[in-house]
């Protein structure tokens, strides 16, 4: 793809810094501008070499931008853009890379294509338990899957120019509509989320001298507790019905797991134990 004059990147934390550094490290890009609310960070970030230039005027910043990356909490998505339309230079193209994906596309979408500034809705999976621009990493996105959530209103040319560029930062691109995505990703991401802090809850609960027996495979399962509170707020709150079904679902299987512990018998256990096995080792 040709380079891109000018990306502004809004929120240079894992995510935006990681983007900054793999466009970088791609050579897809002239400029980058980082934007965000905290100079200390963006000063970071300009020094890390994750953007050229930073900014706190969101306003601003966008003026000029080719492409606007999102890469903040999702309900900062959804207010912000919103309300950007007027700031952005006609034939932008707006990507977001927020965990849920039918709120933002369907709120954002009509509100910037009646300025003919396109938006086009992304998620990357690719991400860890830290966060913040010290724990950003150019190589983050190669050989991870990115979703692409088209409408009917998307604009094509803006769905190519996105997808290439996250094909040109090494990730694997696949598209589905919003509502599939939200579906999915609520059993595959944000459910396990909701595990791993329960789990650390439930022993939270539990007399201290439970601390020195959590070894490796406690802290394996429940890695992801220390993810970002307020990411998974919003997390939450945006896809609250798909996690909802999700937890349903998790309850009905943890009372069948329940029952064969309760029933003891050693072959039904054995059984169902290979059969998740199986299955796990093919992911």
């Amino acid at each position: 793809m040709e380079r891109i004059k000018s990306v502004a990147i809004i929120g240079v934390g894992l995510i935006g810094g990681s983007i900054g550094l793999a466009l970088k490290k791609a050579d897809l890009c002239q400029n980058i501008i980082g934007i965000g609310r905290k100079e200390e960070k963006l000063q970071q970030a300009l020094k890390l070499g994750a953007v050229d230039s930073v900014v706190t005027d969101i306003y601003f910043g966008v003026k000029k931008a080719d492409l606007v990356i999102f890469a903040v909490p999702v309900n900062s998505i959804i207010e912000i853009a919103t309300q950007m339309a007027p700031y952005l230079k006609m034939g932008a193209i707006v990507m977001d890379a927020g965990s849920s994906k039918e709120k933002i596309v369907r709120k954002i979408t009509p509100s910037l294509g009646e300025s003919e500034v396109y938006f086009v809705g992304t998620h990357p999976l690719a991400g860890s338990e830290e966060s913040g621009i010290e724990a950003a990493k150019a190589d983050l996105f190669e050989r991870a899957v990115c979703v692409i959530t088209p409408i009917a209103q998307t604009n094509e040319e803006a769905i190519s120019v996105v997808r290439t560029l996250w094909e040109g930062i090494g990730a694997k691109v696949i598209e589905m509509s919003p509502e599939e995505h939200d579906e999915l990703i609520a059993f595959s991401s944000h459910l396990p989320h909701i595990v791993a802090y329960s789990l650390v809850d439930l022993v939270k609960q539990q007399d201290k001298k439970i601390l020195p027996l959590l070894a490796s495979g406690f802290r394996d399962t429940t890695r992801i507790a220390s993810s970002s509170p307020e990411m998974w707020r919003d997390i939450c709150l945006s896809n609250q019905e798909q996690i909802l079904k999700t937890i349903s679902s998790f309850k009905r299987t943890l009372e069948k797991w329940e029952n064969l512990v309760k029933q003891g018998n050693a072959e039904a256990l054995t059984g169902e134990f290979e059969e998740v096995k199986k299955f796990r080792e093919k992911i």
